[in-house]
């Protein structure tokens, strides 16, 4: 697709034939795309969009370079984000840990948090309870920024 200067999107756009002759795919293939393509792809990336939700892909030029450089072909084709996705692949500073935590290590979480948030450092985590979400409120706490790579429902999320 890049070869073609074509991004997914235009794929629903693209009828069987037309397929077959840009990508030099057989007939079946070609069909088999068209098939996937039209199950209300379209209609979903529209209600995901008012939710404030947006995909990203591979073929999209504001796709972290770092992504593709460390992850090469494992790097996800598709990326879903809300809020300012300027923000993915932005130096930072990654916590993650126990989401059992005593009081001393509340304290440690927060102060992390802190630090990233006064010292300008995005503060990359995934919102799980504990270190994660103690860490994160703390840099928005203290005026900085936060990013949540989440592993379960990001629509889930937004709604909250």
């Amino acid at each position: 697709m890049q070869a073609a200067s074509l991004r997914p999107y235009d794929l629903l756009q693209q009828p069987i034939h037309d397929l077959r002759l840009k990508f030099d795919l057989d007939e079946q293939f070609a069909t088999r795309i068209t098939q996937l393509s039209s199950r209300d792809i379209e209609r979903e990336l529209t209600r995901l969009a008012s939710l404030g939700i947006f995909p990203l892909t591979r073929a999209d030029s504001d796709y972290p370079e770092k992504y593709r450089q460390r992850l090469k072909d494992s790097a996800p084709a598709v990326l879903f984000y809300a809020g300012e996705k300027a923000l993915l692949g932005q130096p930072g500073i990654a916590v993650v840990g126990s989401r059992h935590l005593d009081e001393a290590g509340q304290e440690c979480a927060r102060f992390v948090g802190n630090a990233c948030g006064l010292s300008g450092q995005i503060l990359y985590s995934g919102d799980a309870r504990g270190v994660d979400t103690i860490s994160m409120e703390s840099a928005l706490e203290a005026r900085g920024t936060a990013v949540s790579v989440l592993a379960d429902s990001l629509e889930k999320q937004v709604k909250a």
